[in-house]
């Protein structure tokens, strides 16, 4: 099994779509009185605001930047994200580690409520993302290997042989060659 490059890039993204896409903790619009125009440019493009802005074409950065302008917490927050992903190209450790200082300052100037857990999160656990800038290696593989153990324990509900489900996990992550009956 193959760590995912950047598993910490992934976490902030995947933090970052979580709020926007429901629950208590969703961006509001925020739209003056928003009426059925912008109800209708707003609706199915999320997708936009959560691609990175390099990737996409001529014109759905327009839209994108259209989309942008009808809200200021919105625009705040995709400029943070899109710094945030940037940070995680910086080649140098010690350039990446200003940056994301930097960042954190960033947001909790913005005021952004809805980063607030994720800044939390981040400052608990700074010492990991700083040495992953200096040896750009994650603990994604073990966390790969702790959810295929918890899948297999959710499988297994029941059963009681220990040996059997060590053999289970070894079998599973391509440790033990011979099948198991």
């Amino acid at each position: 099994m193959r760590a995912p490059k950047n598993s910490l890039r992934t976490h902030l993204i995947f933090k970052y779509k979580e709020k926007f896409n429901g629950g208590k903790s969703q961006f509001p619009l925020n739209l003056q009185s928003p009426g059925i125009l912008e109800t209708v440019v707003m609706k199915h493009k999320r997708f936009l605001i959560l691609s990175r802005q390099e990737r996409l074409d001529k014109e759905k950065k327009e839209t994108l930047q259209d989309l942008l302008s009808l809200n200021k917490n919105l625009y705040a927050a995709y400029l943070l994200k899109e710094q945030a992903l940037d940070i995680f190209d910086e080649e140098s450790q010690e350039n990446a580690t200003k940056r994301l200082k930097r960042w954190i300052e960033n947001v909790k100037l913005s005021g952004i409520e809805q980063f607030q857990n994720v800044i939390k999160r981040i400052e608990r656990y700074i010492y990991g993302i700083i040495n992953y800038f200096k040896h750009k290696v994650t603990n994604a593989q073990s966390e790969g290997f702790n959810n295929k153990i918890n899948i297999i324990k959710r499988r297994a509900y029941g059963f009681r042989d220990l040996e059997y489900f060590k053999l289970k996990i070894l079998q599973t992550c391509g440790l033990k060659n011979h099948q198991i009956p």
